[in-house]
């Protein structure tokens, strides 16, 4: 029975030995697997990281290309904007301009105007005070022929005199006596 001991004890050992192996390439074979699954995990991240760089640096890309669009387009419609101001206050310039070569015209018209009425009033003016002296020499120049022509016809030399000497007379008040 010793040797029966033995024996069993012997394949104890060696049943102990086995589930050691056993229990060894148990613990290698999920060691193995958990570093496999690590190793794929790993991978799995990485590739997620690698996707989200990239989505990361196109979405920066296309928000630079936006933003780049966005400022051509707010200078192409800061410019249209500034081209439209300019365009409209050239035409404000122009149609005041117009306005004001209107009104110089007019004023220049109307100046015109009334420097021909001042030069067509002077001129009558003086047309009239011409015709009335004119008037007056001739009114003399008759009264003067006339006055010779009496002087002639009735012989007095000495009207003049006879008029001076009733004036005198008068002035003196000596009418009344005579």
């Amino acid at each position: 029975s010793l040797e029966e001991k033995e024996k069993k004890t012997e394949i104890n050992r060696e049943e102990q030995l086995k589930e050691r192996q056993r229990q060894l390439v148990n613990s290698h074979t999920e060691r193995e697997r958990k570093l496999r699954q690590a190793r794929e995990r790993r991978k799995e991240l990485e590739q997620m990281l690698e996707n989200y760089r990239r989505e990361l640096q196109e979405t920066r890309e296309q928000t630079q290309r936006e933003a780049r669009e966005r400022a051509l387009c707010r200078q192409s419609v800061e410019k249209r904007r500034l081209i439209e101001e300019h365009r409209q206050r050239e035409q404000q310039f122009k149609k005041n301009y117009k306005q004001v070569q209107r009104r110089e015209e007019e004023w220049r018209k109307m100046a015109e105007l009334i420097q021909k009425q001042k030069q067509e009033n002077i001129e009558r003016f003086l047309e009239d005070r011409e015709a009335r002296i004119q008037e007056s020499r001739n009114l003399a120049l008759q009264a003067e022929r006339l006055r010779e022509d009496m002087l002639r016809a009735y012989n007095l030399d000495s009207f003049d005199k006879k008029v001076q000497r009733v004036a005198l007379i008068n002035e003196l008040g000596l009418g009344g006596a005579n």
